[in-house]
């Protein structure tokens, strides 16, 4: 037994090689642990499905584009924030003028992409808006002046001039301007909200664009 020991004790460095060669060559051979194919399959989707729910973002989506046109020190087109308001397309515009009258816009209002802002002149208005015509009433020569209102320039206390505008259906053809553009012709009028045929029946001989 002492021998054996003895033998140890001089041979250790081999001893101890011989161990370490042992356990790495048992490491080698060991049986890897099965992998689960199914739960690696579901794991793939759930990581795509959240991938495919993330929003993506693009460079635009936090611009839209409006036209700022009429009594403004520079009219054109202009790039804004989502967020802006009409007081802020005016105000990238270059301001009101001296002549704009601005009783006839919302400048707390919201903007929309492709929209456009009109400010009128206070001259250009009242002059397009009271348009007077002379028109024979009865046989007795007698006349009446019929005022003309012009959709694209008429203020909502000019449109409530019109049979059958109040207030409400002024201030949502305001809206319909700002956010469409001018209107091309009379017949657009029936887009307004509660602007229908019969409405715009009785109105439309004193309407122009």
């Amino acid at each position: 037994m002492k021998q054996i020991w003895q033998w140890l004790k001089e041979h250790i460095k081999l001893v101890s090689l011989v161990i370490l060669v042992t356990i790495l060559a048992l490491w080698q051979l060991w049986p890897a642990p099965p992998v689960n194919n199914d739960d690696l399959t579901v794991n793939s989707s759930k990581t795509a499905q959240k991938s495919a729910s993330k929003p993506t973002k693009t460079a635009n989506s936090k611009w839209l584009i409006v036209d700022v046109e009429g009594a403004v020190n520079k009219p054109g087109v202009y790039r804004l924030l989502t967020t802006a308001r009409v007081y802020d397309a005016i105000q990238h515009a270059g301001g009101l003028t001296e002549q704009a009258d601005t009783s006839a816009i919302n400048q707390a209002q919201k903007l929309h992409d492709q929209g456009q802002v009109f400010v009128p002149d206070k001259n250009n208005s009242s002059t397009a808006a009271n348009t007077v015509q002379t028109t024979a009433a009865n046989t007795d020569n007698s006349t009446t002046d019929t005022k003309t209102i012009n959709l694209n320039t008429a203020d909502v206390t000019e449109l409530q001039n019109l049979p059958g505008v109040g207030p409400k259906k002024a201030e949502l053809i305001i809206q319909y301007r700002q956010e469409k553009g001018s209107f091309s012709k009379i017949e657009d009028l029936t887009e307004v909200q509660g602007i229908g045929e019969k409405t715009f029946a009785k109105i439309k001989s004193q309407l122009t664009v």
